[in-house]
């Protein structure tokens, strides 16, 4: 096994590149976090992106979970801005993870749709936010 620092040493030599590292996020407390732990470990990886030449940090935001939808949305849009201060600053684009009919997914994204993806979007407003959609079968 390699440490986080050998393996970032390793990979800044060699001729491997890292695209994205994933995932963060969380911010509704539906993968075990509370949202300050969710922003500090966000912050942490943009970190780790930058120091690897990785150029995005998969963000999943998070399930609806007891939240009411508004709640929901409105916690993981403060969160999202937050950190996309954070990846401008390290040069990093933050992919935020939808949910689009899977079951499964909506464990770690309340935004299961094209029209609440563009809605998170306009509300972060940045150039350094978009989103990863998992691929269709």
């Amino acid at each position: 096994q390699m440490g986080e620092d050998a393996a970032a040493d390793w990979l800044q030599t060699s001729s491997l590149r890292v695209s994205t590292i994933g995932w963060t996020g969380g911010f509704t407390g539906s993968a075990g976090f509370t949202y300050r732990e969710a922003i500090e470990d966000g912050r942490l990886a943009i970190q780790e992106a930058r120091r690897i030449g990785a150029q995005t940090v998969l963000v999943a935001p998070g399930a609806r979970g007891g939240h009411t939808f508004r709640h929901a949305q409105r916690v993981v849009g403060d969160g999202l801005r937050f950190l996309a201060e954070i990846a401008a600053r390290h040069g990093v684009t933050l992919a935020v993870l939808t949910a689009p009919q899977r079951a499964w997914q909506s464990r770690w994204s309340s935004i299961d749709t094209l029209e609440l993806a563009q809605q998170v979007l306009e509300v972060v407003d940045s150039p350094w936010v978009g989103l990863a959609i998992p691929a269709s079968r």
